[in-house]
This record gives structure tokens, C-alpha cells and sequence, in this order.
């Protein structure tokens, strides 16, 4: 399986082509905690966790020595600054894996070997930490508002005192692939008033307006709840208080086939958050296999 890490400025690198090639780690390993009280298993949990891996600093092999000794040097400084970079900003990087799976992280120490036999190359044994030890994979789904109306083609030569068209309303169907109900995050787009989406059986929204350049955000993420209001200026205001009460807006969204149902009145993204103790895997290189002779 490959992996790449990106820090919160954008930036990456990959760990399967030169100057860096991944050689060995325990990033996807995984253990639950538990409470043992006189032989019974109680409150089976999570805590922030480490882990660790190894890179080689490899410059390509075909270029000349002193253009490898010149990519080395550029590799150690660029792959120090951009774990750094998160560490000194109070900020997470993402390592993801191939299958679309990232942990959020920090790199935190660096030890260093092979890098005074005068060649070109060097290893760096890396550890990392993350508040949240799961690996984590987002599927965003965007809806805008549902334009004009719609009627039954009915025409009259004389008017009606009220409107015999309906509300735009917006359907969708989605199926997640997770195998356990999962985290996500509402985004609602002004302007709105009350706005609320039905997925699956459970209805979601704000019992508030919404004003034109304002979204309301409306976040199930590793077991914190969040409603915020974020104005054309970033500026942010809690809104818990305006959550819908009559369904729990905090429910996750079951596996499977949920349907989307909405007014059609205004836009929102939904971003479904998977959740997994070590990514999806995808096997790759793989020598055939051989024969075993006893």
C-alpha cells in the first residue's frame, strides 16, 4: 500500500518515489483499550495514539553522484519543513493512504541513520501522533437550490387568488459503502429560513434565518457535536442553541441507501465521514506466487 502526508499548508510528499521511499512502520496497527474489573470487560475505547515509520532518502540512482549529494540535501530540508511546519502551527497534517483514507496527525520527533557513510542517501525513523486514532475517509455530496416551480400543466383562462404551483422540493438517493453508521458534516448556504434536510429517516436543521454570504455548519465528528454560523467575513457565532429539537441532529448517517429530501430552497454539502481502525487496503507489487518445495 502507498502513502503521501499533507501538511496543513498544502503541502506533500510522497513516500513511493524518489527521494523518499517508505521501508517500514506500524501505521496500520491498531489496538482498542478496555477496563478490566475482576475479569469483565467494560468501556472498550480509544485514546490518543503514536505511531512510527521509516523513510529512505534516496536520491534516483541513475543521477550522478554529485547531483544525488545536491537531492539528498534538498530532500532532508524540504521533508523536515513540511513536518515541522505543523508542529510550530499547532496544526494537523493528513497521512493518507492510497485508498483515500488519511490520519490526522503531527510529526513529532525524527531519528537519523547512514547519513555520514559518504553516500548519497540516508534513513530517518519518524514518530507521529494523533488525537483521533482512526483513519478517516470524506465523501462530499453538493446540492444547489432547486430552480423555477413545478405544476401539473394545468391552465386556466381566468386567475386564481393564490398560487397552484408547488415548492420546489429536491430528492436525491445516496448509498455509503460504510459498514458502521458515520460521522458528517452539514453545510447549509443562506439564504434560509429554518432550513432543514431529511437523510434517511432522521431530519436535520436550524430553527433560525440564514442570511445571504452565511452558511450554518452542523458537525457529528468523532463523537463532538458542533453547530456554528460563519459569516462572509469568517467571523463565527455558536448556534447549538438553534438546532432542530424534535430530531437529533446529531444522529449518524445509517450505512447503506439513505434518500435526500429537501425543500429545494437553498444549497448545502454534506460530507460523509468513514471511520476505520486502519484504512481500506489495496495490495500492490506483489511477487506471484511460488511453489513450496518440502
Amino acid at each position: 500500500m502507498k502513502f503521501y502526508y499533507v501538511n496543513s499548508a498544502g503541502k506533500r510528499i510522497n513516500f513511493y518515489e524518489y527521494p523518499y521511499l517508505f521501508q517500514e512502520g506500524n501505521i496500520l496497527d491498531y489496538s482498542w483499550l478496555y477496563d478490566n474489573d475482576n475479569l469483565k470487560i467494560s468501556n472498550v475505547h480509544k485514546e490518543p495514539g503514536e505511531r512510527s515509520f521509516k523513510l529512505a532518502l534516496l536520491p534516483d540512482v541513475q543521477l550522478s553522484f554529485d547531483e544525488r549529494k545536491k537531492l539528498l540535501q534538498q530532500a532532508a530540508n524540504n521533508v523536515f519543513e513540511v513536518f515541522e511546519y505543523d508542529v510550530c502551527n499547532n496544526a494537523y497534517g493528513r497521512l493518507y493512504s492510497e485508498t483515500g483514507y488519511y490520519l490526522l496527525c503531527k510529526i513529532v520527533s525524527s531519528s537519523k541513520s547512514d547519513w555520514q557513510n559518504g553516500v548519497p542517501y540516508m534513513f530517518q525513523e519518524f514518530k507521529l501522533i494523533t488525537q483521533m486514532d482512526f483513519w478517516l475517509k470524506e465523501t462530499k455530496y453538493s446540492y444547489f437550490p432547486v430552480s423555477g416551480t413545478e405544476n401539473n400543466g394545468l391552465s386556466f383562462p381566468f386567475d386564481f387568488p393564490f398560487d397552484l404551483s408547488r415548492k420546489p422540493v429536491g430528492r436525491d438517493n445516496i448509498d455509503t459503502d460504510n459498514f458502521l453508521p458515520s460521522d458528517f458534516i452539514l453545510t447549509i448556504y443562506g439564504s434560509a429560513l429554518n432550513p432543514s434536510v431529511t437523510i434517511g429517516a432522521n431530519t436535520y436543521g436550524v430553527n433560525c434565518e440564514i442570511k445571504k454570504d452565511e452558511r450554518v455548519v452542523i458537525s457529528l465528528l468523532n463523537g463532538e457535536r458542533e453547530i456554528k454560523c460563519i459569516d462572509k467575513f469568517g467571523d463565527v457565532k455558536n448556534y447549538f442553541e438553534y438546532r432542530n429539537k424534535k430530531n437529533s441532529v446529531f444522529s449518524p448517517i445509517k450505512s447503506g441507501m439513505n434518500s435526500i429530501i429537501w425543500n429545494g430552497e437553498f444549497g448545502f454539502d454534506l460530507v460523509i465521514v468513514d471511520r476505520r481502525s486502519e484504512p481500506k487496503w489495496q495490495v500492490d507489487d506483489m511477487q506471484e506466487e511460488t511453489a513450496w518445495i518440502l
